[in-house]
């Protein structure tokens, strides 16, 4: 088992204790940020600096501007259906009750997930899903959203596996957050069979819940499944 070094913020701790021990988990002072490092500019390849290679990149969990209609006349603009989509915007959203959560957390998700790479900003995303935490630990589309910022800061792939299965913990019917560990868990097994089986099992449970396979996992990973 590979160990972990992941940066919690005090939302994140909180959601881990309630869903683990259940029970809240005390505030501490000077608790550290999840993401300490600057943004790493995603290249030519669609990936973040420093992601595994991946045959076909473009092909980071949910990379956007790779094809098909985009919103026009927004700020931040994002892909019309599927993954990190507008259409999954709005289904998230409806998960939520009041209204600063939601405002909070659509400014989030555009942020992170825009099609104009050049408007992305993870910290700002970052502080604002920890807000939205706070008020309800167990929103489990916020932890898969850190999941890709933490891919999208350089390098973070054990804090994302951690927030995906977060997420998964929070809500284990929530499609997009095993589809997001399936290709974590594919990208760097480097040949772990056990690792390689984890994420295909979380490949199917994504397909069973309704998620397509954009990203085609079953052939850069899981094929012969």
């Amino acid at each position: 088992m590979r160990p972990k070094r992941v940066l919690l913020s005090f939302a994140v701790v909180a959601a881990f204790a309630t869903l683990v021990l259940g029970c809240p988990a005390k505030k501490r002072p000077g608790t550290t940020k999840i993401l300490e490092n600057p943004p790493v500019p995603i290249g030519q390849d669609g990936l973040p600096a420093g992601h595994p290679p991946v045959e076909g990149a473009p092909f980071a969990p949910f990379a956007q501007g790779q094809g098909g209609e985009v919103e026009q006349g927004v700020e931040l603009p994002l892909k019309q259906k599927g993954l990190s989509s507008k259409t999954q915007l709005e289904s998230e959203l409806a998960k939520l009750d009041d209204e600063a959560s939601k405002k909070a957390f659509e400014r989030a998700f555009r942020l992170a997930f825009t099609t104009k790479k050049e408007s992305r900003k993870p910290a700002e995303a970052q502080a604002l899903l920890d807000g939205v935490l706070q008020k309800r630990r167990t929103f489990a589309p916020a932890y898969r959203v850190l999941a890709y910022i933490a891919i999208d800061q350089g390098g973070g792939f054990d804090r994302a596996i951690d927030f995906y299965k977060l997420a998964i913990e929070a809500d284990p019917s929530y499609g997009p957050a095993h589809y997001g560990l399936a290709f974590m868990l594919g990208a760097t097994a480097n040949g772990d069979r056990a690792v390689l089986e984890e994420g295909r099992a979380h490949w199917k449970k994504a397909l069973e819940l309704g998620v397509e396979d954009e990203r085609d996992l079953r052939r850069q990973f899981y094929s012969g499944s």
